[in-house]
Order: structure tokens, then sequence, then C-alpha cells
């Protein structure tokens, strides 16, 4: 009886060796895909950790520009993980504001921000562009590494759109100064376009560009459109990107088609992709109570 015991014991801790921590079955599969199914009797609140947090209102400067932000952050003696949220064109950092919350009571500080000429930040929206805001967010990189109580090695890059791609042109020059980058229906077909001559519905020549173009009801300069030509996400950007890349998409994205997505973490070395069944470019608040938690577990895996 007792070699049998013996037996079972042994075998059951053979086979716990052989199964891989999620951190490192993430980097090792091949571009896994899960569907999500949300139900609307859900809310984000269903997604609550167990931490009080506060959230503080904050102006940054950045090269004369004042930057509205919020810094949300839980309630602990110690360091925490960290994310910097990047909203999508024409955006603000409102659209994080339930994603906020839910980081915050999971032990997850963040930083939501209006980048330059949107929001209630400052500056002009004829020079914003993909480049120019990667910029903004390497500042922000650095400065999140001075906010009392971020841990400065777990510092995570997140973005919606426009902004998923700004995330991804940061996060690539800076590998060693982050963890991962989490994506909602990133913009990597913004250079695509631009070299196509057309964004959102608004066509123009490339050889006879004018100082100033109306993109979706909002004045950009041509600074838009040529920054974007000589970036290549698919075949340069995400092949470079080591770090783990987790990335949600709504089947009825009507902005950027999923398929730009499931092309994506088909180039990225290591990459997830969480499709989410029966929505478009921007998420309710009840899919929350679904894809935050696969968030705060990506997070707290690489936190390990």
């Amino acid at each position: 009886m007792k070699r049998k015991i013996t037996f079972i014991i042994l075998l059951a801790l053979v086979f716990s060796l052989c199964i891989p921590s999620a951190a490192t079955a993430f980097a090792e599969s091949k571009s896994p895909e899960i569907t999500v199914y949300p139900d609307q009797k859900n809310a984000a609140k269903d997604a609550y950790g167990n931490y009080e947090f506060t959230e503080t209102a904050i102006t940054i400067d950045y090269e004369g520009i004042e930057i509205a932000a919020t810094l949300a952050m839980p309630v602990t003696d110690e360091n925490v993980p960290f994310i910097i949220l990047c909203h999508g064109y024409t955006g603000s950092q409102n659209h994080f504001n339930a994603y906020s919350k839910v980081y915050a009571s999971n032990g997850i500080g963040n930083l939501r921000f209006d980048f330059p000429a949107n929001g209630k930040s400052g500056g002009d929206s004829t020079e914003i562009s993909l480049l120019t805001e990667k910029k903004v967010l390497e500042f922000l990189l650095d400065y999140s590494k001075t906010i009392p109580g971020v841990n400065e090695n777990q510092i995570f890059l997140g973005g919606q759109s426009m902004g998923g791609a700004v995330a991804t042109l940061c996060g690539v020059e800076h590998q060693d100064e982050i963890c991962g980058l989490i994506l909602c229906f990133p913009g990597y077909p913004i250079p695509d376009f631009t070299r196509m001559g057309t964004v959102l519905g608004t066509e123009f020549d490339l050889d006879n560009l004018p100082e100033t173009l109306e993109i979706y009801n909002y004045t950009v300069g041509s600074v838009f459109i040529t920054d974007a030509l000589d970036i290549d996400f698919y075949n340069d950007i995400l092949p470079r990107m080591e770090k783990d890349v987790l990335i949600f998409h709504g089947t009825n994205d009507d902005m950027i088609d999923l398929e730009y997505s499931r092309q994506a973490v088909e180039v990225l070395p290591s990459a997830r992709l969480v499709v989410v069944d029966g929505y478009g470019h921007g998420f309710p608040g009840f899919v929350l109570a679904d894809i935050m938690p696969i968030s705060v577990d990506f997070i707290r895996e690489h936190c390990e």
C-alpha cells in the first residue's frame, strides 16, 4: 500500500513538472486565438478585485504642453505593476475610465491621459501623428518610473486603435523597459491606409498634400500622413516585438477589420488574440467583465 501511494505521489509530481506556467505557455504557443461571448447582464464591476484605490487628476508638462491625466493607484505599501493607457484617434482618457478602475482594484496602478490636442490637453491638432504621439508616450514611460509606488520593472503599455499602434511603436524601441503590450483593436493598418490615399473616408493625393486635412471631423496636418508613410507594422515593427502581446478585437469592427489583428498575431513572435463576439470598434462596459480578467491575469503572469 505504501509503495502504491509513493508511486502516485511521484507520478503527480512528474505530471506537474510537465505542465508549463501560464506565462511560459503564452510565450511558447504559436499565435493562439480564443473567443469570448459577453453577457449583457454583466457589468464592469464584476471584474473588480479586492484593493481599495485612489484616483487623482493631474497635469503633466510635456514640452510646454499641458497633458491632462488621471493616476489610479491601489492602496498598498508595496510597489505595484503599472500600465499606461493610450486612447485612439480623436479620443480621450475617458475611454479608459472603467478599465482603469478594474486594474487599480486588482492591484495594478495605471495612468490614463489625453494626447495633445485631445480631451482636456493642450496642443495643436495639426501636429499630431503616430510618431509625435510615440514621443509623448516615451516621455510618459520615463515619467511613470518616478511615480511613488510604481514598480519600474513591471510596466506595461496599453492602447486602443491608434493608441494601440502608438503603444507598439514605443514598445518595440523600449523592450528592456516594459513587460508587454495589452491592446484593443490596434490601428496597425493606418500606414497602409495612408499609402492608399484614404483614411476614415477622407481621400487625398500623396503627390499634392494640403497643409491640413479634415479626417473624421478633426483637423490634422500633412504630418499625420507623411509620418505614417514609412511605417510598416506587418513587415518591420511587429516581427521585432519580442515581448508578449495581448490583443482584443471585436468581430463587428467596421473601422479596423478583425483580420488585421489576425495578421498581426501571425507575424508577432509571441501574441494572443482574444476575439470579442458581436462587438465592434469599442467595447461597452459589460464586456469588461469578460476581457479584463484576461488582462489582469496577463499582467500578473508577467510579474511573477
